[in-house]
Parts: C-alpha cells; sequence; structure tokens
C-alpha cells in the first residue's frame, strides 16, 4: 500500500512563487479527479494566484468544456501528451490564468486497452505555448494512492517548471 501526504510544504511554496511574480494558475484534470485542485485550493492565499479548474473525466465533458477534439480523443482514449496539452492551453485560456496544468491517465490496469501499468500525462502551458510534457508512472496501489501519486508529482513538477 502506497500512501501518500498532501504535499503542504510544496504547495505552500508554489502559491509563493505564483503571488510573488504576479502569476496565476488554472488546471484541468481528468485522472486525478480533482486533487490537484483541492490541494492548491488549500493555500494560504489562494485566491490570489488559483483562478480555478475543472475536472473532466470522458471525452465528451472534455469536448464540451475544453474543445478536444472528440474523433482524436476516441482514437487514444482520451490519454496522450497531445490531449494534455490542449486541456492545459484550454484551461488557462477559460480561466483567464498565465498558467495551465492538465493531467489524463489510467489510474489503474486495463486489459481491454492493453494497459499493464498505469501512466497519465501531464502538461503544463501558458494560453499560447507548452512548457512542459511529461509522461508519468503510476504507482502501485489503490486507485485513490494512484491519484494521489499522480498530483503528487504534478505540484513538483509545477514547482520545477515555474521557479
Amino acid at each position: 500500500m502506497v500512501r501518500t501526504e498532501i504535499p503542504l510544504v510544496e504547495i505552500k511554496e508554489l502559491g509563493r512563487i505564483l503571488i510573488t511574480r504576479s502569476k496565476t494558475i488554472a488546471i484541468a484534470e481528468s485522472v486525478t479527479s480533482g486533487y490537484i485542485q483541492a490541494w492548491i485550493s488549500s493555500a494560504d492565499k489562494a485566491t490570489s494566484f488559483f483562478q480555478g479548474g475543472i475536472t473532466v473525466y470522458n471525452n465528451s465533458q472534455k469536448f464540451k468544456h475544453l474543445g478536444i477534439d472528440p474523433i482524436k480523443a476516441d482514437k487514444v482514449n482520451g490519454v496522450s501528451a497531445k490531449i494534455a496539452e490542449k486541456m492545459a492551453m484550454a484551461a488557462a485560456t477559460n480561466f483567464g490564468a498565465d498558467y495551465g496544468c492538465a493531467i489524463t491517465g489510467y489510474a489503474a490496469p486495463d486489459q481491454e486497452l492493453d494497459i499493464d501499468q498505469p501512466y497519465a500525462w501531464l502538461a503544463i502551458c501558458t494560453p499560447d505555448q507548452v512548457i512542459l510534457h511529461k509522461r508519468l508512472k503510476g504507482s502501485e496501489g489503490e486507485f485513490h494512492e494512484v491519484q494521489q501519486g499522480y498530483a503528487r508529482q504534478a505540484i513538483d513538477l509545477l514547482l520545477k517548471t515555474i521557479i
């Protein structure tokens, strides 16, 4: 069993950096089901830098709210670097933020889709430029533990990327 603690120190530092630089962020989540948004919103003065976020758990919602091409999304089951990038850019644009961060992936193996090891794609963007996209490896454990592991990796990568 994997136990993931909320990365309070990292979230506090992320907030401090964004506030110091007068920058804002918005989040679009799929596989993490809102963990990243919940953690970021728990930071002191979160309203100063966190514009908001959206959880889109299936392709039709990714299309409806973030403009993801449904034909392309269906071909990859909504999980790819390009999908994560477009989700992040749309989050930044839709929420009027300087940065967008998005994650989409699998929190459990799926024999039908030939997914032996959970993985996710994370993207960090401005409204018009990709800063980072990275494939994240899912941890072993319960579904929610894998989700929290991805959220933790996202916070760590946000810190490394915006510094």
